[in-house]
């Protein structure tokens, strides 16, 4: 678990976190009209989205520079390098809700060209694709069951991708993996996820298998097959239920469990998106 912000009142707390590999995200809301102040110096990079609410009054800055003043909440973000020291205090006007990330560059998710030590702070910044994933941070975070190391791992690494992007005002330069992976890593990472659908599979673990870094791995799996890791991984378990639910001796949530699913809730949510059906009334078509 990765170092968090720190608020020195205990009216504000944060109300969800999640943790997967070097990525963590926590939801923080505030709903009366109390002061409060918070402090961050961590070894991870750390961002801090506002998705709604309006302030009286509130002051940051960064390593004890010049303090920047703002009250607009929604769709404004901070960016607090590694080791770099925050502080302020805030006075809400309103309910105010954040979605706080945590990304460490030491996990190993993050590839290697992806040099997060050169990421300038910023304050009460604005983009409208960084928010865009900041909000699915915020799904991930209140997900009725978590979403998966997979899940998270990838959406670090996008993120971490659009930041580099919106800081340098271009498309990140990067030594491209060309034509996918190659028959052998594809054979091998496609072998391994069949194997073990039934297990919690990991970002960083198929990269390894495919011997490239997360990064490379997400973009070359992608050329290969069309989909996202995470997406093709949650077809195969879609796919792979389907045969299950045709022998009446599995109830649902054995099959749940069988492809991988933390439950029958979260495996009917997912089987519904991709079918159009719930479980049982797909298996009772069949019938």
């Amino acid at each position: 678990m990765l170092p968090a912000l720190h608020i020195r009142q205990d009216h504000v707390v944060p109300s969800l976190r999640t943790d997967w590999t070097g990525v963590s995200a926590e939801l923080l809301n505030t709903t009366d009209g109390r002061a409060y102040d918070f402090r961050f110096n961590g070894p991870a990079l750390y961002l801090c989205f506002g998705l709604s609410g309006r302030r009286k009054d509130s002051v940051v800055n960064v390593d004890g520079e010049k303090a920047t003043r703002f009250i607009e909440i929604a769709n404004h973000f901070h960016i607090i390098p590694a080791g770099a020291r925050f502080e302020g205090f805030s006075v809400p006007a309103t309910a105010q809700r954040f979605v706080q990330i945590y990304l460490d560059p030491r996990s190993g998710v993050l590839h290697p060209d992806l040099d997060l030590t050169e990421i300038a702070p910023r304050l009460a910044a604005t983009d409208a694709n960084l928010m865009a994933t900041a909000r699915k941070f915020e799904a991930a975070v209140t997900a009725p069951r978590p979403l998966g190391r997979l899940y998270g791992e990838t959406l670090g690494c996008a993120l971490a991708i659009e930041l580099l992007q919106w800081q340098r005002g271009q498309q990140v330069r990067q030594r491209a993996t060309r034509g996918g992976l190659s028959p052998h890593q594809y054979n091998r990472v496609t072998g391994f996820i069949r194997s073990h659908l039934h297990e919690e599979i990991g970002l960083v673990q198929l990269a390894r298998l495919a011997d490239l870094t997360p990064w490379h791995f997400c973009r070359a799996f992608k050329q290969s097959t069309g989909m996202t890791p995470h997406r093709w991984v949650t077809a195969l378990r879609i796919e792979r239920a389907k045969e299950l639910l045709a022998d009446q001796r599995f109830s649902i949530t054995d099959v749940a469990l069988a492809v991988g699913f933390a439950g029958s809730t979260q495996f009917a949510r997912s089987f519904r998106i991709g079918t159009g059906l719930s479980p049982t009334a797909w298996r009772q078509q069949r019938l």
